[in-house]
């Protein structure tokens, strides 16, 4: 190494660390990071656990480097509660980073964009056209649909063990795209089905998840190690084409009648909307609703095989409501209150985002008495809350009995549990989310014995990434129970 590159390094660890020192007085306590990276190395190993811990020794609210970035972690209801009600405006933003710029047309979807004009005109065209009541209603009958072809799907190979990753995750996402496209994609039984772009799809929610680190240091961006931006610039190229083909195939086909709602490419054509919008709202709805509700059901029915106990509880208030003589229906998911409580309980151990999206303030702020400034990223440990003795008895457990009874909901009200995040930012997707894992999770724990092969052993460990995945997919069998026929 040469004596002028050593001495380059030094003086950047030396600027790094007065600048540091400077900002951090004022900032939540936190611990000391490494030159340049600070404290990226957190990121790489399930970060949910590695800032869990740091935070039972630094506290509920602390802060953390990293690479360039300063960033608020909080860990605790209270302080969960005092930044996204007193401050929702001020931490409403999202930072920019590469992967939603290049996979959503330079953040031009509702989940990454920054907070503005073009922010609020777009969640309200989502809430007021596409989330509605009436819109899930008019939808009703895929989720029927998609779901009894699951337990047909589960049903005809019943002789040997189901991946039921794969099938979740192809559930979810025919659901979406025929809401979206009035198309499936992925068909056993049909040769016209793309499962490449369910895979391409799923690329995207792996590279969004992903350490990059030009997003920490930007002057570090042309290493591009793992050939992330090869990867991004590849799938982003192939998402676009798709996408492009089936709005322009819709813009040519004549327009729904007056009493057909139509698909959502149809609702965005009629509301004017330019085409990178339609895309990078299209992109947030499949990428986001894809993963999240196939792997809560997954985490789910993994709870319900590894405590039996529990199945049986739930099977047999199934039973009472329904019987089985026909499947449940949506209309009796408000009648399964102990089903309600095993989704909760699922969301409070197992948030499909343990760390909620990061948000980024938009103006200087004091927080419990300390000055956090402009651009400052927030990251609430949803995984954090969701262990906290303070709010949970016996909180590794898995009790849904603790929700029976409770007011406590998902729906960004109460900070113990808010997996949908809270105020401005909340999931605009939510109402869908919970229709489709409280109607799949009760067809399938209502239509099959489950049991995992040989003498395993539930494995509950998770793996690395923005969604927080069973490490090991979820490999079970299933034997038909019910009196009609599969």
């Amino acid at each position: 190494m040469s004596l002028i590159t050593l001495i380059s390094i030094i003086v950047l660890i030396v600027t790094w660390f007065i600048k540091w020192t400077s900002v951090r007085k004022d900032l939540p306590p936190g611990p000391w990071g490494l030159p340049l990276i600070g404290h990226l190395h957190h990121l790489i190993h399930l970060p949910h656990q590695s800032l869990h811990h740091l935070s039972r020794k630094y506290g509920p609210v602390m802060s953390i480097k990293l690479g360039n970035k300063t960033a608020i972690v909080v860990s605790s209801k209270q302080a969960a509660k005092e930044v996204l009600t007193s401050f929702d405006k001020v931490f409403a933003s999202r930072p920019c980073l590469i992967s939603p710029e290049s996979l959503c047309y330079g953040s031009r979807d509702i989940a990454c964009c920054e907070y503005g004009p073009y922010w609020r005109q777009m969640k309200k065209l989502c809430m007021t056209h596409l989330f509605t009541a009436k819109r899930l209603e008019d939808f009703r009958s895929i989720r029927l649909e998609e779901t009894l072809e699951l337990l047909r799907d589960i049903a005809s190979n019943q002789a040997r063990p189901v991946d039921m990753k794969s099938k979740l995750s192809m559930l979810t996402f025919n659901v979406i795209t025929r809401m979206t496209f009035t198309k499936r994609f992925y068909d056993r039984w049909s040769a016209a089905s793309d499962p490449r772009f369910v895979e391409v799809i799923l690329e995207a929610v792996s590279l969004m998840g992903a350490v990059n680190i030009g997003d920490y240091i930007p002057w570090l961006s042309w290493l591009d190690l793992g050939g992330y931006h090869k990867r991004l610039e590849k799938t982003s190229k192939e998402i676009d084409e798709v996408l492009q083909r089936l709005i322009d195939q819709h813009r040519e086909a004549a327009l729904p009648l007056r009493d057909d709602p139509g698909d959502l490419i149809h609702t965005f054509l009629s509301l004017g909307v330019d085409d990178k919008s339609m895309k990078g709202v299209i992109l947030d709805i499949l990428a986001g609703g894809t993963d999240t509700t196939a792997v809560t059901t997954e985490w789910a029915l993994s709870e319900l095989i590894r405590n039996p106990g529990t199945l049986q509880e739930l099977r047999q208030e199934i039973q009472n409501i329904v019987g089985d003589e026909r499947l449940v229906e949506e209309s009796d998911l408000q009648k399964l209150h102990y089903l309600r409580a095993v989704i909760k309980e699922t969301f409070r151990l197992h948030p499909a985002a343990p760390l909620m999206a990061p948000h980024e303030s938009i103006d200087d702020c004091e927080l419990q008495g300390y000055k956090i400034p402009r651009k400052t990223w927030l990251m609430v440990n949803l995984w954090s809350l969701g262990r906290d003795p303070r709010s949970w008895e016996s909180p590794e457990a898995f009790k849904p009995e603790r929700f029976l009874g409770s007011s406590i909901d998902v729906k960004g009200n109460d900070f113990e549990l808010i997996p949908f995040g809270s105020g401005r930012r909340i999931c605009a997707g939510m109402s869908l989310a919970l229709i489709m894992v409280g109607l799949t999770l009760a067809r399938l724990v209502q239509a099959f014995d489950w049991s995992l092969p040989g003498n395993e052993e539930m494995n509950m460990e998770e793996s690395q990434g923005v969604i927080m995945r069973r490490r090991k997919p979820l490999v079970v069998s299933a034997k038909w129970r019910l009196n009609m026929q599969s």
